[in-house]
């Protein structure tokens, strides 16, 4: 598992849309949401636009997005990974715990 910091300004409609997909995992269905990681103009974004759905891969209505303040890897860019969890550290920077989909 790999702690991502994301950005406080941006990280609240993003861990929401967490919250809300875990809670379907708690309720209805294995589901687990997906984060890519991508480079532009305003940094690392990352962006949630497919859930794990019992397995199959569900394409997100609206995705959701947040400005990634960790380093990213080239080879870690535009590759699926799964969201496991939010946190915050000592400092209440957010975080988003990822993990491999393999």
């Amino acid at each position: 598992m790999t702690e991502i910091r994301i950005d406080y300004s941006t990280a609240a409609p993003f861990t929401n849309f967490i919250f809300d997909t875990m809670r379907m995992n708690e309720k209805f269905f294995d589901a687990t949401p997906l984060v890519t990681f991508t480079k532009s103009d305003e940094g690392t974004i990352a962006t949630i636009s497919e859930i794990l759905i019992n397995g199959t891969r569900q394409a997100v209505k609206e995705p959701r997005t947040c400005k990634v303040t960790s380093t990213i890897g080239e080879e870690e860019l535009d590759i699926a990974y799964k969201v496991t969890r939010t946190s915050y550290t000592p400092d209440g920077e957010p975080l988003i715990i990822i993990e491999s989909i393999a």
